[in-house]
């Protein structure tokens, strides 16, 4: 999608630190959250621009903030606008956000790991026949065998001392789900159209860890808005590679399906934001939930 010649400007503007030409691109009717091919922000290229001293760069940022930029917005190498900036500033910047700045609340959150300590890493899922069907959201239901197991990860020294078991581990975009989180997410009501599929989880010798654990595997639903996210594909056509922000179509989902994956696109597992709300409260370890990428 290409961008109109006002969000062009306020984007030049704003990579100069030239306050009087990102307002006049703001009146103009640039869109103060508008990204460049690098899925960059006016906010992305204010602070990056190091020729700028942090006080110059603080005071239009709060200003682009008050008009709403997004704080979280992220480029194509996940890096959000106040990456380079100190802790201190940004946590000034992110109160300002916080108190005065115009915020979109998404209505879905995507499901990842927490940051416990020594956590397992899981590596590729073995013993199952079409394991890439996981990340598409097709159903396994029938055909998946009783000797599926998905080992931790050996191929880097440090992963050795990582054995402890949580409640939700990543095996190459796959979530691995402990027996509670699988209960905690149907007495939520987010099994509709979810399978959950006895997993076999193996130590660094390949010996067994842990037999109570079920591979999340949600149906998936043509529901990314294509002109707000604009995916770069790959095969042909066939597979998301990446968006410049996730925007789902709410209408495309059923109203019953909590937990779902995205046609194409087979990075993410999303969860609708109150099934996530309760499920981020309960006692569960390792499991985290993001904002989508605006």
């Amino acid at each position: 999608m290409t961008i109109s010649s006002a969000d062009q400007d306020l984007l030049s503007a704003a990579a100069r630190g030239n306050l009087d030409g990102i307002k006049q691109a703001l009146g103009a009717g640039a869109d103060v959250n508008a990204k460049d091919e690098n899925a960059k922000t006016a906010l992305h290229h204010l602070i990056a621009n190091e020729e700028l001293d942090v006080g110059t760069r603080k005071q239009i940022a709060t200003f682009l903030i008050e008009s709403g930029a997004d704080i979280y917005a992220r480029d194509y190498g996940d890096g959000t606008p106040l990456r380079p900036l100190s802790q201190e500033d940004a946590d000034e910047l992110s109160q300002t956000y916080t108190t005065r700045g115009v915020q979109v609340e998404s209505e879905f959150r995507l499901i990842a790991e927490g940051s416990v300590v020594n956590a397992a890493q899981l590596d590729k899922i073995q013993n199952v026949d079409k394991v890439a069907r996981l990340r598409q959201g097709l159903s396994l239901a029938a055909e998946f065998p009783a000797q599926a197991a998905v080992p931790m990860r050996s191929d880097y020294s440090g992963y050795k001392g990582d054995t402890k078991l949580c409640d939700l581990h990543m095996a190459h975009g796959v979530p691995v789900v402990s027996r509670k989180l699988k209960s905690a997410i149907e007495k939520s009501g987010g099994g509709e159209g979810v399978e959950f599929l006895p997993i076999k989880i193996l130590d660094h010798s390949g010996g067994l860890a842990s037999d109570q654990y079920f591979v999340l595997n949600p149906k998936a639903y043509e529901c990314l808005d294509e002109d707000k996210s604009e995916p770069r594909f790959s095969g042909g056509g066939t597979v998301i590679r990446q968006v410049k922000r996730l925007v789902i179509h709410p209408a495309s989902i059923p109203a019953t399906a909590k937990v779902f994956r995205i046609a194409k696109y087979r990075d993410p597992v999303v969860f609708r934001k109150a099934l996530a709300d309760t499920i981020g409260a309960a006692s569960l370890s390792n499991v985290a939930f993001v904002q989508p990428r605006r």
